[in-house]
């Protein structure tokens, strides 16, 4: 009898013959092997770098996160301006005129503002990079 495909720590009955438990592979492996589907994550770099350099060349943009500490997937920014009503009024222009280009979820979280991309797998490249020309127009819209 041949052995199956994913060994015998799946049958709920290897786990009752023995005191100690299996360790079950994670479901995602069963669904989407290893072997047969390409990794996200050089697909997620491109994307994470491209907006933070897009960022880190801003003059009215920042992250407040250090380098060694970014995400790769929620991608936190805010305007630079220390006059608080002019930062607030920038922030509320920003995600007023990216929804209307079609780039929409860009508000931070409620209790600590500030703007937020997500670049989860379902965010393609053309997105970020829609993104990140929009925030090079709207910088140079503000600096004029």
């Amino acid at each position: 009898m041949s052995k199956p495909l994913l060994g015998d720590s799946l049958p709920a009955r290897s786990h009752g013959r023995l005191a100690t438990a299996y360790r079950r592979p994670h479901c995602s492996l069963l669904i989407h092997p290893p072997a047969l589907s390409p990794s996200p994550l050089p697909s997620l770099l491109c994307k994470a770098a491209l907006l933070y350099d897009c960022l880190d060349a801003s003059t009215l943009f920042s992250t407040p996160a250090e380098k060694s500490c970014r995400s790769l997937m929620n991608i936190t920014f805010v305007v630079n301006d220390d006059d608080k009503a002019r930062h607030a009024s920038l922030e509320k222009r920003f995600l007023s005129e990216a929804a209307e280009q079609g780039l929409v979820n860009l508000a931070g979280h409620r209790l600590v503002g500030g703007l937020r991309a997500s670049l989860y797998n379902a965010m393609p490249l053309s997105g970020v990079e829609a993104l990140v020309s929009f925030i090079d127009k709207f910088t140079r819209n503000v600096s004029r």
